[in-house]
């Protein structure tokens, strides 16, 4: 059974977590709990892919491990197009119309690669190789689910091995979109 926190919002619980924090989630120590209640007195209006990403968790932590991939890749798709097409910008503008003629499509390891090399110098594929194909399975898998309803995907490798989701893969696909967020967050700050 959790622990119960009283907050003018109601009473939080928090159930024990594995010991191994897992899909963006740390437990907190006893004397964290001042910093947590003042942090829930601050309300936060989160982005769109920060909730797809909240909703990708609880999924994959029910077992809906489809859902947890197609919200996640979702989730992962809006981060990376409002860093490369925001709305306030000559490119976001030209996107909108492009993309209402139905006249653009790239993919996001096309944005994360070449893209990224062209705008911030540098490609997450060379910088970050492993997430980056964890990311390119993600999306490969994301479209099999939206497709066809079906949760695999096929590795690179010379036999172009077939891997059906799990619980370990999302959570290598998780650490790789968080590799990629933060990555990110350093190219846009600069």
């Amino acid at each position: 059974m959790g622990r119960e926190l009283k907050h003018n919002s109601g009473t939080i619980i928090g159930y024990p977590l594995p010991k191994r924090a897992t899909f963006g989630i740390r437990c907190l120590s006893a004397n964290e709990d001042l910093d947590l209640e003042k942090a829930l007195e601050r309300p936060i209006e989160p982005e769109l892919y920060e909730e797809l990403l909240a909703d990708a968790q609880t999924a994959i932590f029910e077992g809906n491990f489809r859902r947890g991939a197609l919200e996640m890749a979702i989730g992962c798709e809006v981060a990376v197009k409002q860093v490369f097409f925001a709305k306030s910008s000559i490119a976001g503008e030209a996107y909108e119309y492009l993309e209402s003629k139905q006249k653009v499509s790239v993919s996001i390891p096309e944005l994360i690669d070449g893209a990224a090399k062209q705008a911030f110098g540098e490609s997450f594929k060379i910088t970050n190789p492993k997430a980056f194909d964890s990311i390119a399975y993600m999306f490969q898998c994301r479209n099999k689910i939206a497709h066809h309803g079906e949760a695999w995907y096929r590795d690179n490798n010379k036999n172009a091995t077939q891997h059906v989701l799990d619980r370990d893969i999302l959570s290598t696909w998780w650490k790789a979109v968080d590799d990629l967020l933060i990555w990110l967050v350093n190219h846009t700050q600069r």
